[in-house]
């Protein structure tokens, strides 16, 4: 199976400077494949997703992010229930894509209003 962080990373390419670009939940859902349902309940239900929050409240995502999200969508392509993607995830090299990544330091899960730095 090829690496699913590979298909991300090569639409993304174009993307990459030295700012952290941040994209709306509809955006990440089209380009990892993943239905917005599902990464709202990633977050809520199963905490392996944290998600940025813009001034208006709506859930953004960085590069890394979305590498996250698509190492999960092939954990759950394989079978492995979302209630157990904690310990899945921590038997992987996700170490770039944790869930409180140095990308924006101030995120947490816990409502976050901070509006990111999109330049």
């Amino acid at each position: 199976m090829s690496d699913p962080r590979a298909d991300v990373a090569a639409d993304s390419a174009g993307d990459a400077d030295n700012a952290t670009v941040w994209y709306p939940i509809h955006t990440v859902a089209q380009r990892t494949g993943v239905s917005v349902v599902m990464l709202r309940a990633l977050e809520r239900r199963y905490g392996v997703l944290c998600a940025t929050r813009s001034a208006h409240g709506h859930r953004l995502y960085s590069e890394l992010d979305m590498l996250r999200i698509a190492l999960i969508a092939a954990a759950l392509a394989e079978g492995v229930a979302p209630e157990r993607m904690d310990a899945w995830l921590a038997g992987q090299d996700v170490a770039s894509c944790a869930v409180n990544s140095t990308d924006n330091p101030q995120r947490s899960c816990d409502n976050n209003t901070d509006n990111p730095e999109t330049t």
